[in-house]
């Protein structure tokens, strides 16, 4: 918890999310593009040994609103949601160009059972809230990697 009160800066996020989980996920979002720089420059430097950093950069970049890329993001919030016990999942997408070139979350049973919704917090452009995801033809464009 001591991330989400001191790096979020969230009042009381056990109580929160014992209340409304489905709202309090929509608190972590906007918090994690607040708090946090998304940020490509610590990519520049050698492009093609680009891949997903191992947990304890992340989390010391997260802790130290240092921040990172799409993969920064989702690996370290997919660890924090499932910590917290939501039922998620991180998926490949694109961005048009029909390569895998970003990474989020699926949540489910958010709103209805067997929903599922896409949390992006390593979004260049932010969603700023949880979004409904729907089976086509979204679906065809995603993997489950995890």
């Amino acid at each position: 918890m001591c991330f989400l009160e001191d790096t979020l800066q969230l009042l009381e996020p056990k109580k929160k999310l014992e209340r409304d989980p489905s709202d309090f996920l929509n608190h972590i979002i906007r918090q994690m593009y607040s708090r946090i720089p998304f940020t490509n420059m610590g990519n520049t430097k050698d492009f093609h040994s680009f891949g997903m950093p191992a947990f304890p950069e992340m989390k010391e970049a997260m802790f130290k609103r240092q921040g990172g890329h799409c993969v920064n993001f989702t690996g370290f919030t997919y660890l924090l949601l499932q910590r917290l016990g939501y039922d998620s999942y991180i998926c490949n997408g694109s961005h048009g160009d029909g390569m895998s070139n970003h990474s989020a979350i699926a949540v489910r049973d958010q709103t209805v059972p067997g929903s599922k919704q896409l949390v992006d917090t390593g979004a260049g452009v932010p969603l700023f809230g949880r979004c409904r995801l729907i089976s086509t033809p979204f679906r065809q464009h995603i993997a489950m990697i995890t």
